[in-house]
């Protein structure tokens, strides 16, 4: 598979576990990888009680050039300064190009240093970029802080998903070594078998032309006649299901959003949009319900139909109550819980944008959403309705 046939992308698949990468050993690397990373402080650095680092490993870089600035503010008494953000590292700028992420300690920790058994400072957090370090001795300890700086990456940052399929066609062989021991079979024995010869070099020429040409290519348009295995042609996939893109979001990202658009094609039932609601949450999804049911006598509130209860101006999207329709029956609930795991800033853009353009998508025009997190009582975290009607009538 790393031979001159196929270096790269590598095809998963394959019986023998030895010499071939399947897809679920590709995504147990990758989850992996991310439980690591995640799991990783941002920093740690040996400092003396003379206000002088000599060690340092951050994410942001190893060495005393990307350590933090000392400032003395007394015998013992140092504060380490941050920058305010810096360049993501490599697999960062893949999806986010030149962009800076700030840097955020939320947590700080002091380690004895060498042999030493007795802490000889003691550590507090001043700002988010910011570290107090105060000397009770002699000596150096290590410091050690936790935070927030780039995006946290997700599985799919690194190409692994609890549905990728191994390859039916190339998981034990690429298309271009197939070719090629059949083209070095058709020569005859007239002709060299040995590699680094002309034959073997024109042999090598056609395996991948034909590898790619009769083989790839329709697989490529077999691949892309779908969204969920879309590559090349996923942009179209997002236009024609109309899904917001976003600049800078992950392929990975893209391609799940436009699959679940995709899948409730045939008509929002429930169980649709429960399962495309799941699939897009995760485990920030508590439930999908309902509204309790009311009797077909009673009249819920904030139900509005023109003209035996039009409503308010202020609640219609003409701004007229003569275009007001919306009842309780027609609204969907969607319970939700925030991820220590997330940042503030990616749940609420899941919520606020990824989950509002699925619903959107997906719900009739008839119907509205409301999204709300339980703490103890029924109580809402966000409302974004689309007719941005507030609160909920139990």
């Amino acid at each position: 598979m790393f031979g001159a046939f196929a270096p790269m992308p590598i095809r998963l698949g394959g019986s023998d576990a030895t010499e071939n990468w399947t897809a679920e050993q590709q995504s147990r690397v990758a989850a992996d990888v991310v439980a690591l990373f995640r799991a990783s402080s941002l920093a740690v650095l040996t400092l003396t009680s003379t206000g002088s680092i000599s060690s340092y490993h951050g994410q942001n870089g190893v060495g005393l050039g990307n350590a933090p600035s000392v400032v003395v503010n007394g015998a013992g008494d140092f504060t380490l300064n941050w920058a305010a953000s810096y360049q993501g590292p490599l697999w960062v700028k893949t999806f986010h190009e030149g962009q800076v992420f700030p840097w955020n300690v939320q947590q700080v920790q002091v380690h004895a240093s060498g042999a030493a058994t007795v802490l000889p400072c003691a550590a507090a957090i001043t700002l988010p970029t910011s570290v107090r370090v105060i000397f009770t001795g002699t000596g150096s300890a290590t410091i050690e802080v936790w935070g927030s700086w780039i995006p946290l990456p997700q599985i799919g940052t690194y190409d692994g998903s609890p549905d990728k399929e191994n390859s039916v066609t190339e998981g034990e062989a690429t298309y271009a070594s197939v070719w090629y021991q059949e083209i070095q079979g058709m020569r005859g024995s007239a002709f060299t078998k040995k590699p680094g010869t002309f034959v073997h070099c024109e042999n090598l020429a056609l395996a991948r032309f034909w590898g790619y040409h009769a083989m790839r290519l329709p697989e490529k348009l077999r691949a892309n006649s779908t969204p969920a295995r879309s590559d090349e042609r996923l942009p179209y996939w997002a236009e024609v299901l109309g899904v917001g893109t976003r600049p800078g979001e992950e392929t990975w990202s893209l391609r799940q959003r436009c699959a679940l658009a995709y899948k409730v094609a045939l008509g929002p039932t429930f169980d649709r949009v429960n399962q495309a609601v799941a699939q897009l949450l995760g485990d920030t999804l508590v439930q999908v319900t309902f509204p309790p049911e009311l009797p077909l006598s009673v009249t819920p509130p904030s139900t509005y139909w023109y003209p035996v209860n039009p409503g308010a101006p202020g609640s219609s999207l003409t701004g007229s109550p003569t275009g007001t329709w919306t009842s309780r029956r027609a609204k969907l609930l969607v319970e939700i819980q925030w991820l220590p795991t997330m940042t503030w800033a990616e749940f609420r853009e899941l919520i606020d944008v990824q989950l509002w353009q699925l619903l959107d998508t997906l719900l009739p025009a008839w119907m509205t959403w409301t999204v709300y997190q339980d703490t103890g009582h029924l109580g809402f975290l966000l409302d974004i309705s689309h007719l941005d009607i507030d609160g909920f009538d139990p």
